[in-house]
């Protein structure tokens, strides 16, 4: 049976030197000058801000490439006889869309791009009418009076010259491209005016298609697009360029309604008018959740702002899928996307690459080369952000030299430690021989068995003669190894048991069977005892009882682990650390470790105690199982 041993144990206090102090202060002055340095040497580098974006301008700016100027129409050439002139007569429409496909695909108003729809004829039909009004000016005629005689005098004196269609889409930077009808719904006085067209591009930047389901009752929402009231084409104040600047309103979400066809149809308060029709309206995430398409009826004859309805999108993802096409993003929205993150956070030299790319992804690109512009500029200022090469040497070389100080000291500092005290080290007790003093005591007195002689009676507990000749070979081995008698090293902790004597070491008499040996307290360093006022533990009960341990100002802990623990109490039921007992603002007390069997006070019935204040007399009991039982007394 494998007795236990329990331990009293008191930790060596740690050793300090003068000399190791003393650079240390030196290596912390040190590192106080080279931080002062280096905080004087950033405070010096001028700082870099990201600049401030509000949501309406980051919006914007990412929605903004996408959208596009529809004209759609006809410009006819007729020649009047009677007075020998040619008239030049336009009828062309103007509308807004937006790019939803990098192929090219676009979405609008039907109704927008209606004359090409229809084709020449209707066309014709069209820009007659305008023609007459023209002649009867030139008559000096009002044309709301012209008779059907009249008007059969200009047809038989009118020959047409030219018919020529006009079907372009004005894309941002002024570039123009013919535009050919993929789907096509009902214009005008339905809740299916959409009509998807294509140019030929590659790589163009587009909206997204939002749910509009999700689209709430005031809801904030922006519309893009070229409303003729942005425009100045009859005064000429504003450049040719500003026709290619989209205006943005916002608004919110006014109500739901339905078209007369039953259609579903969003009423929103941005402001809008004649060609806006078919420009987007987007929610607060960038995504086309409608299209502007007409507006509410006029009041005494004009228009009222903030009234104007919009196709949703879940309608144009019909005709978005009749036209054989997808809303899935490009590369080219991604890098341009990156590049405004990266120019709105003082980052220039990036996003000028990002930029650069988008204009080869997409040479028509409208604000790509104003932006690597501004980036530029913004360089050449002074405003890019990025660490000075002097703030980064410094960093960089001060880290280091940490290091190599740190590695000095600490290789200085454990040299002038093993000099300095050699027998600290032979004093302290290495893991293993904490493990040689819970073996056995069978195998205790086994290393210390005195040799047999060969005619002497075999013991009962050896197994065969073979065994105690190799026991024999194995002491003499000793013998000739080591002194007889050896003292321990100086420093070593003694271990005192409380066994019967034993045998002289070299008995000429076999040993008798061992007898099972009591659990036993071993105090470690005896030089190191414990001391204090807080009074004493007598142990009534369990392996150790008859024995007294004395409660120190720093407490004592009592459990299995000897480690953690200065009471050892080598039993299972025992926590590693299973209660600590010791002073509390002076009062005595007694402190459960959380324990797996619990901590009672006097009575095993009683509650388990966390944490309760101790009077002389009082028995602390560890364990349900009632495995030991310490009496505290002062």
């Amino acid at each position: 049976m494998k007795p236990s041993i329990s331990v009293v144990r008191k930790d060596l206090p740690a050793i300090r030197t003068s000399r190791s102090s003393e650079m240390s202060k030196s290596l912390m002055s040190f590192i106080m000058i080279v931080g002062l340095a280096l905080s004087i040497l950033i405070t010096g580098t001028r700082p870099v801000f990201a600049q401030q974006v509000s949501e309406g301008q980051r919006l914007a700016m990412y929605c903004k490439p996408s959208v596009v100027r529809i004209l759609d129409g006809y410009v006819g050439k007729y020649f009047y006889s009677h007075f020998n002139k040619t008239y030049t007569v336009p009828y062309v429409g103007m509308g807004s869309g937006s790019f939803i496909n990098p192929s090219g695909y676009i979405v609008t108003n039907a109704h927008v791009v209606n004359m090409t729809h229809d084709g020449d004829e209707k066309a014709k039909e069209a820009l007659f009418p305008e023609y007459v009004k023209m002649v009867a000016r030139d008559h000096n005629m009002d044309p709301r009076t012209l008779t059907q005689d009249n008007i059969r005098y200009v047809v038989n004196n009118t020959r047409l010259l030219e018919l020529n269609h006009i079907h372009m889409v004005l894309i941002p930077d002024g570039s123009s491209f013919p535009f050919e009808i993929k789907s096509f719904g009902a214009p005008i006085g339905s809740g299916k005016d959409v009509a998807i067209i294509k140019i030929e591009v590659k790589n163009a930047p587009i909206m997204r298609i939002g749910d509009s389901d999700k689209l709430q009752l005031q809801d904030h929402v922006t519309v893009l697009g070229y409303p003729a009231a942005g425009d100045t084409f009859q005064m000429g104040i504003l450049d040719s360029k500003s026709a290619l600047e989209a205006s943005i309103t916002d608004g919110k979400l006014s109500a739901k309604k339905n078209a007369s066809d039953n259609a579903p149809i969003l009423q929103v308060s941005a402001a809008a008018t004649h060609g806006s029709s078919g420009g987007p309206v987007i929610n607060d995430k960038g995504e086309l959740i409608g299209l502007l398409t007409f507006r509410g009826d006029t009041v005494s004859g004009q228009e009222v702002s903030g009234f104007a309805f919009a196709v949703p999108a879940t309608t144009i993802m019909e005709f978005v899928k009749q036209a054989g096409t997808t809303n899935d993003p490009g590369i080219l929205d991604q890098r341009y996307r990156e590049g405004l993150d990266l120019f709105w956070d003082a980052s220039y030299t990036k996003a000028i690459a990002k930029f650069e790319e988008v204009k080869r992804l997409f040479p028509q690109h409208s604000e790509a080369d104003r932006l690597i512009r501004d980036s530029q500029q913004a360089i050449s200022e002074g405003k890019e952000r990025s660490f000075p090469l002097l703030l980064v040497v410094g960093v960089g070389g001060f880290l280091f030299l940490m290091i190599v100080v740190g590695v000095v000291i600490v290789v200085v500092v454990a040299s002038r430690r093993k000099k300095a005290h050699p027998a600290a080290a032979a004093g302290q007790m290495a893991p293993q021989q904490w493990g040689q003093w819970q073996q056995p005591a069978q195998q205790q007195s086994m290393q210390h068995q005195p040799m047999q002689h060969p005619n002497s009676q075999q013991p009962m507990h050896q197994s065969n003669p073979q065994q105690q000749m190799h026991q024999q070979q194995m002491h003499q081995q000793q013998m000739h190894q080591q002194p007889m008698h050896q003292s321990a090293p100086q420093g070593q902790p003694q271990a005192q048991y409380s066994s019967a004597p034993q045998a002289p070491p070299y008995a000429q008499y076999p040993t008798p069977p061992q007898a099972p040996q009591p659990e036993k307290t071993v105090v470690i360093d005896k030089t190191q005892a414990l001391t204090g006022s807080g009074g004493w533990l007598h142990c009534t009960s369990g392996a150790l009882a008859g024995q007294r341990f004395e409660v120190g100002q720093d407490g004592v802990f009592v459990g299995r682990d000897v480690a953690s623990a200065q009471v050892v109490i080598n039993d299972p039921r025992v926590s590693k650390r299973h209660f600590w007992i010791g002073l509390r603002n002076g009062l005595p007390a007694v402190v459960d470790q959380g324990s797996t069997n619990g901590t009672y006070l006097n009575a095993l019935g009683s509650q388990r105690i966390t944490e309760t204040i101790l009077k002389p007399g009082d028995t602390v009991i560890l364990c349900e199982a009632d495995v030991a039982r310490f009496q505290y007394s002062r």
